[in-house]
């Protein structure tokens, strides 16, 4: 395995040593950069995602995983083939923001109470941006609106579960049997769960405010390079909240669907933030960048009709419709397609 990731450190090596001696050249933009960086963690990041980290981290450590499975145990079992207690990750995911659905996810791996496979699986559509972050620094920030965070909030949700449908369908093998256990809220006593998640959130908060420095910097620093990273689409691929914060200068059916495909890819530095969350429990990501391009896409696609009723003109709202439409079918065609091999292929699956 050695010979195979020795080609991807030497790549590394020579990307971080040539930022590095972009610095050197450009020092005044890389510390604009990380100061903006900070100003961003300090304003958005951590008081956005700090208090949900410390309530899953709570809320898992008590065992409240279990009685939430209970109640999607069919749901989840029916429509995306995990395991119930999978639940607690899913519902976290998509009301904390990033990387909480991945961090949900490690800890109900690192307890043992979802397998391996049902982890690597969630880690592909229950990973995404919470209402917080939709209704304060998107609806508000950019558009001016609660309204339209909401409806942006909604089609993100509704696609991470369309993803999470698709990735079942895919990759369908035959199901074990799961049992759900009762809720035992003296598995962990409030004080030492509570005490137990500030802990690893405050260490799970300085790795994400150093990943969104650096990127603050890198980002800076390439802008001087290529002006043409001061394009939103092309920011909010390195980095989610400067790509979006960049849409308010565009035309708002514009932005509504670039923010739609900005915050569900999530860009590189929330990739990072979770790469580094998913490898500390012992897991592989497979599927997940994948999972997040898929996601995007399907946003984008969803969000048409609604831009079109917002801010489109009548003679154009048929291509809106059309276009979601056809990316629906063809993605329902190719999981039909997939799942008559897997079905297949399933019969020499030990």
């Amino acid at each position: 395995m050695k010979h195979n990731t020795q080609p991807t450190g030497r790549w590394l090596l020579l990307f971080l040593a040539g930022f590095g001696g972009l610095m050197l050249f450009f020092g005044s933009a890389a510390v604009a950069g990380a100061a903006r960086g900070l100003a961003l963690c300090g304003s958005t990041v951590i008081p956005s995602l700090f208090p949900f980290f410390v309530l899953s981290g709570t809320l898992i450590g008590m065992g409240a995983g279990d009685a939430l499975a209970q109640k999607l145990a069919k749901p989840l079992r029916r429509w995306f083939g995990i395991a119930p207690q999978g639940g607690m990750a899913l519902v976290m995911g998509l009301l904390g923001g990033y990387p909480l659905g991945a961090r949900a996810v490690c800890n109900l791996y690192e307890e043992k109470r979802i397998t391996q496979t049902d982890a690597q699986r969630l880690l592909c559509f229950a990973n995404n941006t919470g209402p917080s972050f939709f209704v304060g620094a998107v609806g508000l920030g950019v558009f001016g609106s609660v309204k339209i965070g909401l409806l942006l909030y909604l089609i993100h949700a509704l696609s991470a579960l369309l993803v999470g449908r698709f990735f079942a369908v895919l990759r369908s093998q035959p199901r074990s049997p799961y049992s759900v256990q009762p809720f035992n809220a003296s598995r962990q006593r409030f004080a030492a769960a509570f005490s137990q998640a500030v802990v690893s959130s405050c260490s799970s908060m300085l790795a994400i405010s150093g990943f969104v420095v650096f990127f603050s910097a890198l980002l800076s620093v390439g802008k001087q390079l290529l002006p043409a990273l001061d394009a939103p689409l092309l920011s909010g691929l390195l980095e989610m909240t400067s790509g979006v914060m960049a849409l308010r200068d565009l035309a708002p059916l514009t932005a509504f669907c670039l923010a739609s495909c900005i915050i569900s890819w999530g860009g590189l530095c929330v990739h990072c933030q979770t790469l580094s969350i998913v490898y500390a429990a012992g897991l592989e990501p497979r599927g997940y960048l994948t999972g997040k391009l898929l996601h995007a896409l399907t946003a984008t696609a969803l969000c048409l009709p609604v831009a079109a009723i917002l801010f489109g003109h009548p003679a154009e709202r048929w291509l809106f419709w059309l276009i979601p439409a056809a990316f629906l079918l063809l993605m329902l065609i190719f999981a039909k397609f997939a799942k008559k091999r897997t079905s297949i292929s399933c019969q020499n699956c030990v």
